[in-house]
């Protein structure tokens, strides 16, 4: 039961928290508003990322092999298939954000922003988590265990130094969007971001809650999944939130610089390449599980190699590219089109 929860926070303990937050602000909501999409819109979407824990726990079968149950095993294959692309994906996108932290950070003690730095960086990345993720589901659950309380205690303080600072956070930033387009940008993110959030994750949630005890009850299960997804995703989107009221952006590096200097940074330096390698190892790890169970005879060894070299591609497309938060956003929506369907039927089929 609470390793659910380690394992949960550790995988959302990470840089990409915050641009979610920023992501309302860039997109020109107040302060307030952003944070209330925030909360209301992750109550709903950890509930449902919560029932899917539920289904491992009570059967001990990963996923996408479940959701044979709803689709047959041949019509598995389609939602198999885009999960393992998906996990390629995020494992891209998991690892710009730390990047290019990291980078900022460097620079603050003279090392400049070159191509090499980035790839030098982004290859140690890679390097630690494609290897833990081979390793498979002990060593995350040992790596979660005992850097995830480190990490909380890290971000508690990067907490008290942005929202006790004067001049960090602008509390009362207002929505500049005429009424129309005030209440479409409030609905598509409360969708995109809030309840989006927490279903992004669905597809993953059995292939951990399969590891639990049979003799624990499934309410605990569910409890402290929630608990493990709901607080990191408010809290550092919240943070997220508030630095940017004043940056008005949403590229985490400069958020960083503004509210930190000197040692601080190095402590945010580790917790940045603590987050996307506890996410990642997830992905490498349930990327394989995803092909093993579209029926590929290949070690799983094999396919979280395969895993690692194509989300190192995919980082260093992210770290050529102009908009960030745009080309995210985007991603983020494709996601949710086959994601809610997919979620709806499995979760029909499993419950009623």
């Amino acid at each position: 039961g609470p390793q659910q929860m380690w394992l949960w926070a550790g995988a959302n303990i990470a840089p990409i928290n915050w641009a979610l937050g920023a992501l309302g602000i860039v997109l020109k909501l107040g302060l307030w508003e952003t944070i209330a999409v925030i909360v209301l819109g992750n109550l709903v979407g950890c509930a449902i990322f919560g029932a899917f824990t539920v289904m491992g726990h009570k059967t001990g079968v990963n996923q996408m092999v479940l959701s044979r149950s709803a689709f047959g095993r041949r019509g598995a294959y389609l939602p198999s298939a885009l999960m393992f692309l998906m996990t390629l994906g995020w494992i891209g996108v998991n690892t710009y954000f730390p990047v290019k932290i990291a980078v900022a950070i460097l620079g603050q003690f003279g090392l400049g922003d070159t191509w090499l730095t980035n790839f030098l960086v982004v290859t140690v990345v890679m390097v630690i988590q494609v290897l833990i993720g081979i390793y498979g589901f002990y060593a995350i659950r040992t790596f979660e265990k005992y850097t995830v309380p480190v990490t909380v205690l890290i971000m508690a303080l990067m907490s008290v130094l942005a929202w006790t600072r004067p001049g960090v956070v602008n509390w009362g930033l207002t929505s500049t969007l005429p009424p129309a387009a005030h209440f479409a940008m409030l609905t598509l993110l409360t969708t995109a971001v809030g309840v989006g959030w927490g279903i992004s994750w669905v597809t993953w949630a059995s292939d951990y809650s399969r590891f639990v005890p049979r003799a624990a009850p499934s309410a605990s299960v569910f409890w402290y999944s929630y608990v493990g997804m709901f607080v990191p995703s408010v809290w550092l989107a919240i943070l997220g939130a508030t630095i940017a009221s004043t940056t008005l952006d949403t590229d985490p590096a400069r958020m960083v610089s503004a509210v930190f200097g000197g040692l601080t940074s190095l402590l945010v330096l580790l917790l940045v390449l603590h987050g996307p390698v506890a996410t990642n190892i997830l992905n490498v790890y349930s990327a394989a599980l995803a092909a093993l169970s579209m029926g590929l005879r290949l070690s799983r060894t094999a396919v979280a190699l395969v895993a690692g070299i194509v989300g190192y591609l995919v980082t260093i497309y992210f770290i050529s590219q102009p908009s960030f938060a745009r080309a995210f956003d985007n991603w983020m929506i494709s996601l949710l089109l086959w994601m809610s369907p997919w979620a709806g039927v499995v979760m029909a089929d499993f419950f009623i």
